[in-house]
């Protein structure tokens, strides 16, 4: 399978740095001292990096700046808020108003974090320039935990350029690194970023090899996160085989858990690739509720590549259906009449066939 042209691969199935973004999906470096923050402060923090990651594909990491001196932790303290409100800018600022003050890994987390905001913006350039200095710095302070991060999401960026030798090798380096340090959680993300730039070059059985490798040591160290996004590119995976009993199979499994842990860009993820399974088997009158689950979640989130393979989806069932067959599945699921007589209507203009989907 191949993404749809102009969907963002990396952006939407999130795949990260280690698999970024996340995506890539999500490695995220912390190290959190409670001696400078209190315990809801540090889960805070915490939770707003668990988004980021899932949402972006990028990986965080804050080395100890939740400890740091006041003139360091306070501006990274309202950076996180601004980034909280997705006010990049504004983090961007108080990010590097700290930027004096900071020293040692501090300076590696600092210019990750200006990376990331740079990053979800769209800004490519300066987002690697960050994630290069980062870099950079963290080879000076001998940071092998900073280095690894800026090489996976200097990858993430590739991804997004679709410049898949030059991911390729930024994610084996961040493997390599991750394994040394014996970070099993960024072991698997990096695996599961291999397997994805493998599926995009077409080489789905050494991708599929990669990603049940993540898979299992996302099960062995218990991260349902971890496990829910394996699984659903392992879906994505079968889906490029042309095999969509399988791709039902995972995409299933995916959402069981993502519901379960709370995780609703995944929910709306994988309903999405449930819905253009069941499209693809010629199951159109099925396919019509995940696929409207899954644009209505992806339209609440702000997540702007999502809707696009949605309605891929719906258009196909639109020529299979017809008009009335797929309004009158539309109002089951949920969607108002009028909503629905809208989509209905954007759907007959539109000629472009049902994609494949996206990366997680």
């Amino acid at each position: 399978m191949k993404p749809a042209a102009g969907v963002d691969p990396a952006l939407f199935w999130g795949i990260v740095a280690t698999a970024v973004v996340g995506a890539a999906g999500v490695v995220v470096a912390i190290v959190l001292y409670r001696r400078s923050a209190s315990r809801q402060q540090v889960q805070a923090l915490k939770q707003q990096i668990d988004a980021i990651a899932r949402r972006m594909g990028v990986t965080p990491y804050l080395a100890e700046l939740a400890a740091a001196r006041t003139s360091v932790r306070e501006p990274f303290q309202k950076g996180m808020a601004s980034i909280g409100q997705q006010k990049w800018d504004a983090a961007i600022a108080y990010f590097e108003s700290a930027l004096p003050a900071a020293n040692g890994a501090e300076l590696v987390a600092l210019f990750n974090l200006i990376g990331i905001c740079h990053y979800t913006t769209g800004r490519h350039e300066e987002a690697l320039a960050a994630y290069d200095e980062s870099g950079r710095l963290a080879r000076l302070f001998k940071d092998k935990r900073g280095e690894a991060v800026a090489v996976g999401n200097i990858g993430v960026i590739s991804l997004a350029n679709r410049e898949w030798d030059r991911a390729l090798s930024s994610f084996q380096q961040a493997l390599s690194a991750f394994e040394e340090l014996d970070a099993r959680h960024e072991q698997a993300r990096a695996l599961g970023n291999i397997g994805f730039v493998l599926m995009q070059k077409g080489e789905l059985d050494r991708a599929l090899t990669y990603q049940e490798q993540a898979l299992a040591i996302d099960r062995q160290i218990d991260r349902p996160a971890g496990i829910a996004k394996r699984l659903g590119n392992i879906g994505l995976i079968w889906q490029s085989k042309g095999d969509y009993d399988k791709t039902l199979q995972f995409f299933e499994e995916a959402l069981a858990i993502d519901r379960q842990i709370g995780n609703r860009i995944g929910v709306a993820q994988d309903l999405c690739g449930i819905g253009l399974a069941l499209e693809k088997m010629g199951r159109h009158g099925e396919a019509v509720n995940p696929l409207v689950q899954a644009l209505r979640m992806f339209r609440e989130m702000a997540v702007a590549e999502g809707p696009g393979d949605c309605l891929r989806g719906l258009a196909s069932c639109l020529a299979t259906l017809g008009a009335e067959g797929l309004t009158a599945r539309c109002v089951e699921s949920g969607m108002p009449p009028e909503e629905t007589r809208r989509l209905v209507q954007v759907l007959e203009q539109r000629s472009t066939p049902a994609g494949t989907g996206s990366e997680r």
